[in-house]
């Protein structure tokens, strides 16, 4: 080598080189590299991103191919590296030089720089085919350079050019706009001054003149941050000045620059820069079920990024929840608050700087028809529109986008609707009659409809309020209170019990009722959330559930009250809110009825049926009847409509539906929900029909009443196809018996562990109930019966399949390549619906049936699974739309097919990336503070990087471990613990490395197996390979798929050529072929290996043994130098093959073999009590123990001086005492 690189020889005496291979390599400053061309200053003023990538180019000299090599076998130095080589019979020719050397554990990271492509590829055949090494590596190009000093000095020489260019430039145009800003406050100046001007005209050249300030101050804002950003760039620069760097880190500054530049180039606006992030953004939505259902998916979709925080805002949520759209958003991120209207006029949210508006609100209006208070979704009016616009840029500059048209806009009502016209205005009736004026004839300013007038005049004389068109003492009663009517005269008729004060709570909390439980958060938090409501429900409904909550709350402690709302999921202020309600009642009754209500809660079992019953008088107008199924609901007897329970109803956390009950409100949305909902006793309502009080036909109404028609046993496929994806088709044969049968109701149940279909009807109704059944189950029965089924000959043996019919008649046989139905993929552009691809698709051949895809099936671009009647109409369809011209694509089912006998490789990568810390629990307390002593004094490497190791905050039996590299695991960082300080694998428990979180989806991995279809197919025909990518759980940290060759000698040399040229991302795709070859071996062949086998480890116990494990097979070589870990493949019991035991993790087999005798004479237990000053002599392993002093030790048995802190081994104590000084920096 020396002859024929001569001047390589000198140039490898340089610094670092000491331990290197054969002809060691060249540095950057090589005289017979060609020089890089000298730029011309003048090119810096150039605005290309290409330019300054050319000159790049030129000025970084890359020294040949540099590989990261992981051994996986520990060598201390890398004397030992290249000596372990050389025995190995290393060829002289071989030329190559050692960068970098790191030790890590069990594996060794060696980086090691070659002159050329050549002689890489013979080292590593050297390496693979010699197989005289032994040890496994993994090899990982690295493009790399050194930078330097004159490389950096360029390139920052460039960018100081391009961006002194570019700047004078950017201050032109605010030179530029200054003057249009003076000439136009000149030009108004020298005008004629009148006296008045017109409004709108004033207000044109304001905003003009606001027009031009604002850009000033922007372009100035753009210019402060491309020098900002510019100044860090040139910092990232010149901290790589002679260093060894990737190309990419070169490349990523400068495309970072090029987009600073490209920036003040266009003079984007100043929120579009990552450093000035807009602060929040708020989107209206109706409701709380919206809300939390619009942040599902805005985090969805912005998973992969964490430069924002979303935060709802409802008047469901506890204060504290609240209070956080208040706080300081931090630096770098976006506030994203998705609230109902209570952000409209309510609170101010700071720092708003865009507004989604929906153009929808939640309304509580009185409906007079149904005689109920009514929560609908309506529009919203101009004057709501632009309060919600005024929340954007309050403070600054600010956006509105709105979810509607401008005609929509000009379109709504000026202002909301008066407040008279949304309530129920009974109380508004008492207090004109109280007064002597008749309510028809009073001169409203916004009159209320007739209806509702005429309703709650109803309403009135229903409860007794108004008599012959006179107000009686009941309603001027009544008048005085802040309630609705009905609650009023349940509180008058309360206190004539004698339970008037659990009346008034009541009351007071149908005000906030729905606000009372706390209900948000993530699905686990709602479900707690709902099992905490159970202790409070009562079996009589929600008003006595109301009063249950307020006596568990005001038996609480004052400043008690808040954490217990926390624990119980209870909202604080409305309980807070009911309280000052019941006062308020109870001064206006002292003052103005002079009755005395005492603040004193009882015990009122007794008078449970009492006060039953006294709701139901108040809200009599609003009975309502089970109709016999909780799908079904209940029947609203005054306005013949059907009512379902709402999910916040007591009735449903405890699974009860009474046969009467009582509403108070009625909840508008897809369906109609009942609301505030309490059982009536059926003798109180024949009783009331027995009175007149109420006027219906009992009779009539029970007849609604919903009974098992027919009930049928179907297997799992009928029942699957009758009921439909998320019960559409069942719903839709539910919705047709409506349409025919009016004012019935009918309910189709289906059980799919009993197999059951039954329908629900009114008695009334049995044969179309019946019919409608029969006309569903029997076309699907029909199909079934006469459907073509693909069984395999053998199970799991998919290259054989037949066909088979009705009446187990078989049609056709398919082989090993054949197929009847396809997989289709396309756009929802191509074509309108099913039917028209379907026939589009039998020009191929008969269809026989479509299976649509799964709603679980998230690949927006699969339709479903095409069967044809024969194999050649799928084969057809298969070849004329391989094209990707073609309108859509059918694939084979080949994820059917046996490929037992093919040649699979498994493929996997990285998905999610390591943290860079982990946590190391560690059993022994005293163990775990010798391991936090020693790190507060001695360095600890894990995985070839240098750690900081500290107790974890969680738990205190655990390490906190930090800066630890990408390529570390679980495994490399406990065996880097063990070995760093010399313990037992006893004492280490659980070790855990966090992962990075991220989503795939259905396209992702489709994305994922073109590129690898892509790559793959560089090397071997398209047609001769098949990709399976397994969909990957949440918490899987790598992609695993699998790529089957139809040839195996093809498969296994296109394996061979795809190591490590295979990338997804920057992630490198191992290929690893899976071998299940099948071959038949004579059995007295067998028999004569076995026995060889047996008869080489008896003759030559030093060479190989068996495996340790009783009746194991396993041979392994026996170890003699170097690692001695062996893995049985067979038992995967870990064994020692130099002393023939279980493996000892951290021990070699001589301090392994003293402690075993110090065992043995129950020394352990006396080395364990002390650790910190006993352990053994590093060299001839006898015991020592010491007392006092310094960490300087001296072994009188084998005269070597100890390091104490580290077991470092010296000649002499002077070489002791320098070694403490400079790794420790302390002698004590």
């Amino acid at each position: 080598m020396a002859d024929r690189h001569p001047k390589r020889q000198n140039a490898g005496k340089g610094k670092g080189n000491q331990g290197r291979g054969r002809g060691t390599g060249r540095n950057s400053g090589d005289p017979r590299r060609r020089q890089p061309r000298q730029p011309d200053p003048t090119e810096g003023g150039g605005n290309s991103k290409k330019q300054l990538h050319q000159k790049n180019e030129r000025l970084l000299t890359k020294p040949g191919p540099m590989f990261n090599l992981t051994v996986h076998q520990p060598f201390k130095e890398e004397n030992e590296f290249m000596a372990y080589l050389r025995q190995r019979e290393l060829p002289p020719d071989l030329d190559f030089e050692i960068d970098s050397f790191k030790p890590s554990g069990f594996s060794t990271l060696i980086s090691i720089h070659f002159p050329s492509n050549t002689a890489y590829r013979d080292f590593i055949t050297w390496i693979r085919e010699t197989r005289k090494v032994g040890f496994l590596t993994h090899i990982e190009r690295v493009e790399i350079a050194r930078a330097s000093k004159e490389f950096i000095e360029k390139n920052l020489q460039i960018i100081e050019e391009k961006s002194n260019h570019i700047v004078a430039l950017h201050q032109e145009k605010v030179l530029k706009t200054k003057e249009e800003l003076s000439t136009f406050c000149g030009t108004e100046q020298n005008k004629k001054k009148t006296k008045y001007i017109p409004f709108q005209e004033y207000e044109r050249k304001e905003m003009h003149k606001n027009k031009l300030e604002e850009k000033i101050s922007e372009l100035e804002a753009q210019q402060r941050e491309f020098e900002k950003s510019v100044a860090k760039i040139k910092k990232e620069f010149e901290k790589l000045e002679d260093r060894m760097v990737k190309q990419k880190e070169i490349d990523q500054l400068l495309l970072e620059y090029d987009i600073e530049y490209s920036r003040l180039e266009q003079a984007l606006p100043i929120y579009a820069r990552r450093t000035d992030i807009v602060e929040t953004v708020l989107e209206n939505q109706v409701w709380q079920l919206e809300i939390e259902r619009c942040i599902e998916i805005l985090q969805w979709e912005l998973k992969d990024r964490s430069d924002h925080c979303i935060l709802p805002l409802h008047g469901k949520l506890q204060t504290e929840e609240q209070n956080k759209i208040f706080k300081e958003t931090p630096q770098g991120k976006r506030k994203i608050v998705i609230s109902t209207n209570v952000a409209e006029t309510s609170v101010t949210i700071p720092g708003v700087k865009y507004v989604v508006d929906t153009g929808l609100a939640k309304e509580m209006r009185y409906d007079p028809d149904k005689k109920v208070n009514s929560l609908k979704v309506v529009k919203i009016t101009k004057s709501s529109a632009d309060q919600r616009k005024g929340r954007a840029g309050r403070t600054s500059p600010g956006k509105c986008f709105r979810f509607y048209s401008i005609e929509d806009y000009n379109n709504m009502t000026a202002a909301s609707v008066p407040e008279i016209l949304r309530i129920h205005i009974g109380h508004a009736i008492l207090k004109l009659l109280q007064l002597d004026v008749n309510p028809i004839a009073f001169d409203f300013v916004e009159p209320p409809p007739n209806n509702s007038m005429e309703t709650a005049y109803q309403q009135l004389v229903m409860l007794g309020a108004v008599k012959d068109g006179k107000i009686t003492n009941l309603g001027k009663w009544i008048a005085k209170l802040p309630l609705d009517p009905n609650l009023g005269v349940l509180v008058y008729n309360a206190i004539q019990k004698k339970i008037g004060l659990e009346a008034i709570i009541i009351a007071a909390s149908c005000t906030v009722s729905g606000n009372l439980f706390y209900r948000a958060g993530t699905q686990e938090q709602k479900d707690t959330s709902d099992k905490l409501k159970i202790q409070f429900c009562h079996s009589k409904g929600d008003h006595f559930t109301f009063l249950n909550v307020f006596k568990r709350w005001h038996y609480v402690e004052e400043k008690e009250k808040r954490q217990w709302c926390l624990n119980n999921s209870i909202n604080g202020r409305a309980m807070r809110n009911i309280r000052d309600t019941v006062n308020e009642i109870r001064v206006i009754l002292n003052k103005e009825m002079k009755i005395p209500i005492k603040f004193e809660l009882k015990d009122i079992t007794s008078n449970e049926e009492t006060l039953q019953k006294l709701l139901f008088k108040a809200f009599q107008a609003n009975l309502c009847y089970f109709l016999g199924h909780e799908k079904a609901g209940y029947h609203f007897i005054d306005k013949d409509q059907q009512m379902i329970i709402h999910p916040s109803a007591s009735f449903q956390s405890l699974a009860l539906y009474p046969k009467w009950v009582i509403i108070e409100k009625v909840l508008n949305t897809s369906r109609e929900y009942a609301v505030n909902i309490t059982e009536v006793n059926e003798k109180d309502v024949n009783e009331a029909l027995e009175k007149g009080e109420l006027e219906f036909d009992i009779t009539d109404i029970k007849r609604k009443r919903l009974q098992q028609i027919h009930k049928e046993y179907v297997g799992q496929q009928l029942q699957r196809q009758f009921v439909g994806p998320r019960w559409k088709h069942a719903k839709d044969i539910e919705k047709k018996l409506k349409t025919e049968n009016k004012d019935s109701v009918f309910v189709i149940d289906a059980d799919r562990d009993k197999g059951e279909v039954a329908i629900y009807a009114p008695e009334d109704k049995v044969n179309a109930s019946k019919e409608a059944l029969k006309n569903s189950l029997d076309p699907i029965r029909e199909k079934i019966r006469n459907e073509t089924k693909n069984i395999p000959i053998f199970p799991r043996c998919y290259n054989v399949k037949v066909l088979i019919g009705p009446g187990g008649e078989i049609k056709d046989l398919l082989s090993e390549n054949d197929f009847n139905s396809v997989f289709v993929y396309c756009s929802d552009n191509e074509f309108d619906c099913d039917e028209e691809m379907l026939d589009w698709l039998n020009q191929f051949g008969e269809i026989d049936e479509f299976v649509k895809k799964s709603p679980a099936n998230k690949n927006k671009r699969y339709r479903g699974e095409v069967i044809f009647k024969s194999s050649s109409s799928a084969k057809k369809a298969v070849a004329a739309t391989r094209e990707k011209t073609s309108k859509l694509q059918a694939k084979p089912p080949f994820w059917k097919i046996d490929d037992s006998g093919l040649f699979k490789a498994k493929l996997q990568w990285c998905r999610r990336k390591p943290q860079p810390y982990g946590f190391v629990q560690i059993k022994n307390e005293d163990t775990l503070n010798t391991i936090l002593t020693l790190c507060s004094m001695v360095k600890v490497s894990v995985g070839g990087t240098q750690v900081r190791i500290s107790r974890s905050r969680e738990k205190i039996d655990e390490l906190y471990v930090q800066g630890i590299n990408d390529l570390v695991n679980e495994d490399i960082l406990r065996e880097g613990i063990l070995e760093a300080f010399n313990i037992s694998d006893e004492d280490v428990g659980r070790t855990f490395i966090p992962r990075k979180r991220i989503f795939t989806t259905p396209d992702i991995l489709d994305i994922h197996r073109r590129r690898l279809e892509q790559q793959i197919g560089q090397y071997v025909d398209k047609e001769k390979f098949r990709i399976f990518l397994r969909d990957p759980g949440p918490r899987d940290f790598d992609f695993t798929g699998y790529v089957t060759f139809n040839d195996p000698e093809e498969g296994n040399e296109t394996c061979t050529k795809l190591h490590n040229k295979i990338t997804i991302g920057d992630n490198v795709v191992s290929v690893v072929p899976e071998v299940h070859s099948r071959m038949y071996v004579l059995e007295r062949v067998f028999k004569r290996v076995e026995k060889e086998i047996k008869d080489f480890c008896a003759k030559n116990p030093d060479k190989a043994k068996y495996c340790i494990t009783p009746d194991c097979q396993m041979v392994y070589k026996v170890c003699t130098e170097g690692g001695s870990r062996f893995v049985c493949l067979l038992c995967q019991a870990v064994i020692c093959s130099r002393c023939h035991v279980e493996y000892h993790t951290g021990q070699s087999c001589a301090v392994y073999e003293r402690k075993k005798q110090i065992d043995e004479h129950g020394l352990q237990e006396w080395l364990d009590r002390d650790r910190l000053n006993r352990d053994l002599c590093p060299k001839c392993y006898v015991l020592i123990e010491k007392h006092g002093g310094c960490l300087h030790m001296h072994c009188t048995k084998c005269n070597i001086h100890i390091c104490w802190l580290c077991k470092a081994i010296f000649e002499s104590s002077n070489e002791c005492y320098a070694h403490m000084l400079e790794n420790h920096g302390t002698f004590m």
